[in-house]
């Protein structure tokens, strides 16, 4: 993360990106799942992932709010996302103690 924007997590499930320097909110998105659990931002600051209590993960480009991808694969809550440094991968770690890795979209 570039340090610019920051995420946050609303008790409505709205997942809402904020200009740090200005304090301004620039977006809000609204998550199908009101229990994310994690929020992460792909290296090159393009795509947030969120982690979900029920096991899947919403891909969202921050650009336009759009939600491009659902993955589905943890059976329990997702604990933790992380992109490779290139960005084509995606690791999720589960409650279960499984850890997936997926390929990011471009």
């Amino acid at each position: 993360m570039d340090g610019k924007i920051l995420a946050s997590i609303t008790e409505s499930a709205k997942i809402q990106l904020w200009d740090i320097s200005t304090g301004k909110q620039l977006i809000s998105l609204k998550s199908q799942n009101d229990n994310i659990t994690t929020l992460t931002f792909s290296p090159d600051n393009k795509i947030l992932a969120s982690g979900s209590r029920d096991g899947s993960i919403q891909l969202w480009d921050i650009s336009s709010g759009r939600q491009l991808e659902s993955l589905q694969g943890h059976i329990y809550w997702i604990s933790k996302l992380v992109f490779s440094s290139d960005g084509k991968t995606l690791a999720s770690g589960g409650s279960e103690g499984e850890i997936f890795l997926w390929n990011a979209p471009n």
